[in-house]
This record gives structure tokens, C-alpha cells and sequence, in this order.
């Protein structure tokens, strides 16, 4: 398999190949998670279906072309995930403080309405990653309250109109729960490797359940790095 020949974008040494991301390998980014299960999805009326774009990216934050990764896809109570979604068209719409704070607070309202529980996130100019232990209902539900009230929220303050977030949302399912301090750790790098912050802690907009102070060993690449 190969990616299609109208898009211009093709991984380079540091990018896996897209064979390393088909669900049927069972292989994480750069293959160094085993058991990760990758996929992106559009929401939709009760469904989950894979979404194809030409569009050239990054494939963590674009979407996939594989139909192989609807197989198997379900949202497990007591898994973990990371959650992504990126806003539309790559707009830098959450680099002001009180859009990122607005996010902040879904993420929070979200918790408290008992589907999932916060254990990491960081809020990006143009995306988030959200890392979560899934307790009630499905992703879908999750990513769909989240997305609905942040766009409302930060439209509505900024007085703007318009579409606010890419349909859909990645997902990566962390299957080994001794990698869940690493991931959240690799998360809090991201404001690092953007040059929105020079230390891990700094970064207003990025919170995890666990003292940052010796993270400086766990920022090495789990595939979320955008």
C-alpha cells in the first residue's frame, strides 16, 4: 500500500511508513508501541467511519487512508486514549490565553459530567491532545461535547462565525498502563518542540496528574508530535 499520487506529502526518515500505522500491523508509531491502536474518525449520526483526505500533513494530525483502520474500532471503558483534534484549516484560533482557557474548561466540564477522566492535556495554537481514561459512553460522545461547546464558547468571545474545528478526531489507544506516565510527560514537551515554551512546566495552557519536575527524561517521540 501506498500513499495516493495526488498527495504531494511523503514521510521522511523521521516519519513512519504508513504500513507501521495500519491496525492490522498491531504496531504504534515507529513501531515502538506495541498494541497501540490508531485511528481517525469523522463524527457522524451514531457512527464511526474512517475519513480520507489528499490533503498533505502531518498523519497524526490528518487524516488516514487505510479502510483497514475501522476494523476492530470501539470505545473501552477503562482504556486510555489520546485524543486529538485540530482546528479547522490549521487556524491558530486557541493562541490567545482566553481561548486556550476556554478549551481548559470543557476539558474540566466534560470530567465532571463522568465520561472520561483528565490524566494529561496541552492546548496548542491550532490543535489539542487530550489524554484520557475513558469511564462512561464513547469517545464519540466525549469529542462531540467537547468540540460543540469549545467552538460555541470561543466564537462567542471572540465574536466570530464560522466553522471552528477539522471534522473528526485521531484517537490512540494506550493498551500498557506503564506507559501512561510517558505519554502524558511527551504531551507536556509539545509547547517545547513548538517554541511556545523553553521547559517543561512553563507552558500555561498544559497540565498532567503527575510532578513535572523530573520530566526531562520522557520526551521522546510517542507519535504526538505537532
Amino acid at each position: 500500500m501506498s500513499w495516493p499520487t495526488s498527495t504531494p506529502w511523503k514521510p521522511d526518515r523521521d516519519q513512519p511508513c504508513l504500513a507501521q500505522r495500519l491496525v492490522g500491523a498491531n504496531l504504534g508509531w515507529h513501531g515502538r508501541l506495541v498494541g497501540a491502536n490508531l485511528g481517525w474518525h469523522t463524527l457522524t449520526q451514531g457512527k464511526v467511519i474512517p475519513r480520507c483526505s489528499p490533503q498533505a500533513g502531518p498523519p497524526m494530525l490528518d487524516s488516514m487512508n487505510s479502510p483497514r483502520l475501522l476494523l476492530g474500532r470501539h470505545s473501552s471503558i477503562g482504556l486510555s486514549y489520546i485524543l486529538t483534534t485540530v482546528v479547522h484549516g490549521r487556524a491558530p484560533l486557541l493562541a490567545s490565553n482566553a481561548a486556550a482557557e476556554l478549551a481548559i474548561r470543557e476539558f474540566q466540564r466534560v470530567d465532571q459530567e463522568g465520561l472520561p477522566r483528565s490524566i494529561a492535556y496541552v492546548v496548542m495554537p491550532d490543535h489539542i491532545h487530550w489524554l484520557v481514561e475513558l469511564r462512561a459512553g464513547t469517545l464519540e460522545t466525549v469529542m462531540k461535547r467537547f468540540k460543540s461547546r469549545t467552538a460555541q464558547q470561543v466564537n462567542r468571545s471572540s465574536e466570530r462565525v464560522g466553522r471552528f474545528w477539522q471534522g473528526g478526531y485521531h484517537d490512540h489507544a494506550i493498551r500498557s498502563d506503564e506507559s501512561l506516565y510517558r505519554h502524558a510527560m511527551y504531551l507536556m514537551g509539545n509547547p517545547i518542540r513548538a517554541g511556545l515554551a523553553a521547559q517543561v512546566g512553563q507552558y500555561r495552557h498544559a497540565w498532567c496528574e503527575w510532578e513535572l519536575e523530573s520530566a526531562s527524561g520522557c520526551l521522546g517521540s510517542t507519535g504526538t508530535d505537532e
